[in-house]
């Protein structure tokens, strides 16, 4: 059964993995998770006792860092994780929430859309001419990725916040 619970410290180097492997594009590190986990709110989602998804959000209600073990894609494991943090989150105002959209698309902009979410801006992440991104897999000498910036005002909140 996959469980979302609060990460700590114990989970670090599976955060750390994920990033790497999904998200970051080998650009992750330790020290980084650790301030992470130290700065703001991160679930994980897990299975077995082993970490298979992540959620980060901070105290302004920005969704980031979702990301999702590849052989557990496509069976709620994001959802579930965005509708924990929606539900955990009620006393904020607003989320928003920033993807990439690679060549390939952005695997999580259904996710967001079907949850009431909308695409309020979408920009190119680098300038054209920067080579400091070798790091990215799809640069190839220009970089092809947008940011996508989605918000949704939180409904959820009672009247009298």
């Amino acid at each position: 059964m996959i469980t979302v619970r609060l990460a700590g410290v114990k989970d670090v180097e599976a955060i750390e993995s994920l990033f790497r492997r999904y998200l970051l594009f080998g650009e992750s590190s330790i020290a980084y998770v650790e301030s992470l986990l130290g700065r703001d709110t991160v679930y994980v989602a897990e299975d077995s006792g082993k970490v298979i998804g992540v959620i980060a959000i901070n105290s302004d209600g920005r969704i980031y860092h979702l990301a999702v073990d590849e052989g557990f894609r496509r069976q709620g494991v994001g959802r579930l994780l965005l509708n924990y943090v929606l539900e955990n989150h009620k006393d904020l105002p607003f989320f928003d929430a920033v993807g990439w959209r690679t060549p390939n698309g952005w695997l999580a902009e259904s996710l967001f859309l079907r949850q009431g979410f909308v695409i309020k801006q979408e920009v190119p992440l680098w300038k054209e001419d920067c080579d400091s991104i070798s790091f990215c897999p799809y640069f190839t000498g220009k970089c092809v990725c947008t940011a996508v910036v989605v918000e949704k005002p939180n409904t959820s909140r009672s009247s009298s916040d």
